[in-house]
């Protein structure tokens, strides 16, 4: 005997349900409470596409699963906080597989019943529980999730509940659509529908308006600070952007090449700083691990300078994106690609399964001969110009995905991740480490506090750079993993015309 969700009319059958069960059983019903809850999820609806619900009311928390038939309840609250924000509890644990990163924003505001419905047998013991939820919202009739719980030993009483519930239960457990509440549709890999056929052109356009959507979905959620993934979001979309007009070489003239280059450059540069501070405060306690406690107090000093920093660096980004004149730049950059208006290169009428191909190939070969090229005495700036290729090659990958058979492109562009993950780490330890003596430059301490900032930066340059080694000597391990003889098999099979 499992739990099990039942999704049904905004009122409880409850005769009917009574009328199905033998007679020697009682469906009894406790007074019910009633309260105003708001529904929260993430902004990339991590709970919805789990068909959960996470609700928040004045008394606590509650999480209702109805794949599962369970929920759970605590204390606190969620609104606006991420997931290891929230006071510790059964809700808590259970939202444990959602992402750290992201805050839980609220989507609308419902009235919730709550009451248990006991099927009692003619001794008046009970048998099975169900819990109800009954929600309401404006202009919707409302519906209700009831969630049957077994009892030990009771298994023919639950085999008759759970047949008379299934009668009159909705297929469809979704409460999400039973109440009529819209989805963000926000996908930051969204899966854009590519013909091979189709001029290389057409399908650059279709992908960079589809990648300046993204991006400025995010707008609002930078703007009210919500979670740094909006931050992040926006930065790897327009980068995308950028890596196309880059990558897709000859599709637009290069007067427009460079002038789109231009303009998307102007438009990432205010995001920078501001997201370098963003990693740093987001790992704040794993630096305050890697170094001596002798060397907290200047580094505590280093993370407030960081947060005054990022006050004002978001302050400014704030500024541009709400300006007229962002707005005004970037609908037009949108327009021009959804309008077909920029000019034509000379590779635009290649089909884009054949360019495809041409250019992904052509980036493999070139990370290949990087990567074979790399031994213990390579310079950092070899390994560097290889994280810059690989990144290169999994965009591509990313963009073309449809045009290939899905299992077989996955799996290329998995065995590029390992590989890819180490030199992400290993160049997120070297630019910490130039931003950290960019710092000792112009630190905004005097006296023994700039002597404790100094020493703290010391200490924890030293660490970053003994991880950043450590990431340099798995580089030829996991180049060598991805180097496979079955995945350059595979490369030459899907990407050789």
């Amino acid at each position: 005997m499992i739990p099990t969700a039942y999704t049904l009319p905004s009122r409880f059958p409850h005769k009917s349900i009574s009328k199905a069960l033998s007679p020697d059983l009682f469906l009894s019903q406790k007074p019910a409470d009633e309260e105003t809850v708001v529904l929260l999820d993430t902004f990339d609806e991590e709970l919805r596409s789990s068909g959960r619900l996470l609700l928040e009311s004045a008394t606590g928390l509650i999480l209702i699963n109805p794949k599962s038939g369970t929920f759970f309840q605590q204390s606190g609250h969620a609104k606006f906080l991420c997931h290891t924000e929230i006071t510790e509890g059964a809700v808590k644990q259970a939202l444990k597989s959602v992402s750290d990163l992201r805050a839980f924003l609220p989507v609308v505001t419902l009235v919730l019943e709550k009451n248990i419905r006991l099927v009692l047998d003619d001794e008046g013991k009970t048998v099975v529980r169900l819990h109800c939820f009954s929600f309401k919202r404006k202009k919707n009739n409302g519906t209700q999730l009831a969630l049957s719980q077994p009892l030990r030993g009771y298994v023919k009483e639950y085999a008759q509940l759970t047949h008379a519930m299934q009668s009159i239960s909705r297929e469809d457990h979704s409460i999400y659509e039973a109440l009529s509440i819209k989805s963000t549709g926000f996908n930051p890999k969204p899966i854009i529908t590519l013909k091979k056929s189709d001029p290389i052109k057409h399908t650059t356009n279709m992908i960079i308006s589809t990648f300046i959507g993204v991006a400025r979905q995010n707008e609002t959620g930078i703007e009210r600070d919500y979670d740094t993934e909006f931050l992040h979001d926006y930065r790897v979309s327009f980068r995308k952007v950028r890596s196309v007009l880059s990558l897709f070489k000859g599709v637009y003239s290069p007067t427009d090449t460079a002038h789109l280059k231009t303009e998307f450059a102007d438009i990432m540069k205010v995001t920078g700083r501001l997201r370098d501070l963003d990693v740093y405060l987001l790992d704040k306690s794993n630096y305050f691990s890697l170094v001596p406690e002798s060397t907290h107090e200047g580094l505590t000093l280093l993370f407030k300078a960081f947060e005054k920093e990022r006050s004002v660096k978001h302050k400014l980004l704030c500024k541009s994106i709400k300006s007229t004149s962002y707005k005004k730049r970037v609908e037009k950059l949108a327009n021009n690609f959804s309008q077909d208006n920029y000019h034509a290169g000379s590779q635009a009428n290649i089909k884009s399964l054949e360019y495809a191909c041409r250019v992904i190939l052509k980036r493999y070969q070139k990370v290949c001969t990087i990567a074979r090229s790399i031994n213990e005495h390579t310079e950092d700036e070899v390994v560097h110009d290889l994280r810059i290729h690989c990144k290169k090659l999994r965009y591509l990958m990313e963009f073309f995905t449809p045009l290939f058979e899905k299992k077989s492109i996955r799996s290329l562009i998995k065995s590029l991740k390992l590989l890819q993950d180490n030199l992400g780490r290993f160049n997120d330890c070297s630019v910490q480490q130039e931003s950290l003596r960019d710092f000792l430059t112009v630190n905004p301490y005097t006296g023994a506090q700039k002597i404790n900032v100094a020493q703290s930066i010391g200490a924890l340059t030293a660490m970053l750079n003994l991880q950043q080694q450590k990431e340099r000597s798995l580089v030829m391990k996991n180049f060598a993993q991805f180097d496979s003889r079955t995945t350059r098999e595979l490369f030459h099979q899907l990407f050789s015309t």
